[in-house]
């Protein structure tokens, strides 16, 4: 079975968040893990995935300075995993689970948002599963916001970002399928009136998913 969990950890120096990292692929039998915002530059990258190398396999994109960084792991008995292309906001793999079922999985980090979506476009491999979840840093409804100023698509810049994101999804014929568990992914961590709570992460399938006969849950844990 494949379980994947995508974090944006805050930085993976925190004992008090790679304590949890591990709890939390422990008890979730988790065999791929997708950090965002690791804050690890290259060579604190290449310790921490060494500290892990006996069960585990990963590649990383460095951070700048300490913002952003990417970290893919898998277990290395589980999967053979080939790199395809990776940058400051995406790491692109492809996963092969057996002889005749091999998948693409895209780990996203958004921040410059229309060139992710015109690579990702160019990138995208026919007639396979592809598998395309992380940070998308945007929202495409209200209902993935609370708090703060309304949501409006119509505003200029909203409706920019919103459609450039639909029209990725739509040429990729990508799939939101819901999720389990907590509404929103992200807050500012403010209170009362100045609190916003939005759901910038997603996990998106194209159409090829569903030709494998392979249950999908997505959860927000």
């Amino acid at each position: 079975m494949i379980r994947v969990l995508s974090w944006n950890i805050r930085g993976a120096l925190r004992k008090e968040a790679i304590d949890y990292l591990w709890f939390l692929v422990k008890n979730n039998n988790i065999n791929i893990v997708f950090l965002l915002e690791t804050h690890l530059m290259e060579e604190e990258a290449k310790v921490f995935k060494k500290e892990r190398s006996r069960q585990w396999d990963g590649i990383a994109v460095a951070s700048n300075g300490r913002a952003g960084g990417m970290i893919l792991l898998w277990a290395k008995k589980k999967w053979k995993i080939s790199l395809i292309h990776k940058d400051s906001q995406s790491i692109n793999v492809l996963v092969q689970i057996s002889n005749e079922k091999i998948f693409l999985l895209t780990g996203v980090y958004a921040r410059i948002r229309s060139c992710l979506w015109k690579m990702l476009g160019e990138l995208k491999i026919t007639d396979i599963p592809w598998i395309v979840l992380g940070d998308m840093n945007v929202i495409t409804d209200a209902n993935e916001k609370r708090g703060g100023r309304a949501f409006h698509v119509s505003r200029a810049v909203e409706d920019q970002f919103v459609e450039e994101f639909t029209e990725f999804t739509n040429e990729a014929k990508l799939i939101n399928v819901g999720y389990k568990g907590a509404k929103f992914t992200w807050t500012n961590n403010r209170k009362g009136q100045e609190k916003v709570m939005t759901r910038l992460d997603k996990v998106l399938f194209n159409s090829e998913w569903f030709d494998w006969d392979m249950e999908i849950n997505v959860e927000h844990l």
